[in-house]
């Protein structure tokens, strides 16, 4: 076997996490190293959700500057200008002396998946072949095997899961922060907050902001939505001086309109007629600010028996966004809802959770790491001053099969 280091596993992660995004095969020499793995691995019980999910932690030393690179390379190839920057960068990089690892094993009928740290570097069907072995995979399989047995022989002794609880790296542990806690260690995101909407809009949004509303608009056209546009957009920054609201939509908006900006602006029934026929078809049509899905705005139009009405999502990422639109369409009376709005409103205040996760995990989309009762939206990431402040989710914990 191959040992590595953690510079060394580290690539060979990266490596194979490209490689595994387009192939579902592998040669017949690595099936014999799965199967050996999945052996190992079926000593110990499955977790209580997933197809036959097996979780294990190790770890694995950092090595010394050779394990991080070739110099020689690295200079040649303008990576690095001289031997002490060199040196700086593998101690930015890898600055403790010991690195956790998570491996993470299923299965589902004849396929196996295999992951570390969240790369994934097996996702194959054992019926499927091919005729030559993959770089580094097999290398690495042979490593993992070892460190799972490792692993197994502590749960074996009665101090696996102990000793991983007590020293699991925060830099792979997810946990959860209140975010009144880090306005205080960090008070200048507190400050920027201020900078961008203030105590008493704050304060007004958290009296009038809504789920629900009795209003009601009898009537409406392309006009009137076009100008609740320009209102929102101009509450949020946007220059709309000297423009139509037609103009404002037409620039700003995301474009897949379905016709909106084809009707007639004050034709009642023309835009009744249209919003029938597009009722089920409004992916796109009401987003206001372009982005993803955890960054655009929505500004919807919805109609029931009493008559149409506006509606925001919570979009969390937007928190200040959607709370300055929603007093300016407020001030002019006009029925607006925002869905999940005390998420909001607890976000301004400070009084909500951020969610903190390892430095590998994109800040976005990380609701399914959390299965504790603070369930956040926000995510950052852990760093040493925030240590004190921080309630943990649960770690894993893996224990053997029962021969019995």
């Amino acid at each position: 076997m191959k040992e590595l280091y953690a510079p060394e596993l580290d690539r060979y992660l990266r490596v194979l996490e490209v490689r595994n995004l387009n192939s579902q095969s592998c040669s017949k020499k690595t099936k014999v190293k799965i199967n050996e793995l999945y052996e190992v691995m079926d000593l110990i019980e499955p977790q209580p959700y997933g197809d036959n999910l097996k979780i294990l932690y190790f770890t694995v030393p950092r090595g010394d500057i050779t394990h991080y690179g070739n110099y020689e390379e690295l200079k040649k190839d303008g990576e690095v200008k001289s031997y002490k920057e060199f040196e700086k960068f593998f101690q930015e990089d890898y600055p403790d002396s010991l690195y956790w690892y998570k491996l993470v094993v299923t299965s589902n009928e004849n396929y196996r998946v295999v992951s570390v740290n969240r790369n994934l570097i097996v996702y194959t069907n054992l019926d499927d072949e091919l005729p030559y072995d993959i770089p580094y995979l097999n290398d690495l399989l042979d490593f993992i095997i070892v460190q799972a047995k490792k692993s197994i022989k502590l749960m074996k002794d009665g101090i696996y899961n102990d000793y991983v609880k007590n020293n699991l790296s925060f830099k792979n542990r997810f946990g959860v922060i209140k975010r009144s806690d880090y306005w205080n260690i960090y008070p200048e995101v507190e400050k920027e907050l201020y900078e961008k909407i203030n105590e008493n809009e704050i304060s007004d949004f958290v009296k009038y902001a809504r789920s629900k509303t009795e209003d009601r608009i009898k009537e409406m056209n392309a006009s009137m939505y076009f100008e609740w546009v320009k209102i929102a957009l101009e509450a949020i920054g946007y220059e709309v001086s000297n423009m139509a609201a037609k103009e404002v939509y037409l620039k700003y908006a995301d474009g897949r309109d379905n016709g909106l900006s084809s009707l007639s602006d004050l034709d009642y029934e023309a835009f009744a007629n249209w919003y029938l026929d597009n009722q089920w078809h409004f992916d796109h049509t009401f987003e206001i600010v372009p982005g993803y899905s955890f960054s655009r705005i929505n500004l919807m139009v919805l109609k029931d028996e009493l008559g149409y009405f506006l509606a925001m999502s919570d979009v969390i990422l937007c928190h200040v966004e959607i709370a300055k639109i929603y007093l300016a369409l407020h001030s002019k009376s006009i029925p607006i809802i925002i869905y999940n709005v005390d998420a909001l409103k607890k976000a301004l205040l400070g009084e909500d959770y951020l969610g903190m996760v390892p430095e590998d995990v994109f800040l976005v989309n990380c609701e399914n790491y959390f299965v504790g009762p603070y369930k956040p939206r926000q995510f950052i990431h852990t760093d040493k001053t925030l240590l004190n402040h921080i309630i943990w989710e649960n770690i894993e914990k893996s224990k053997l099969k029962d021969i019995n």
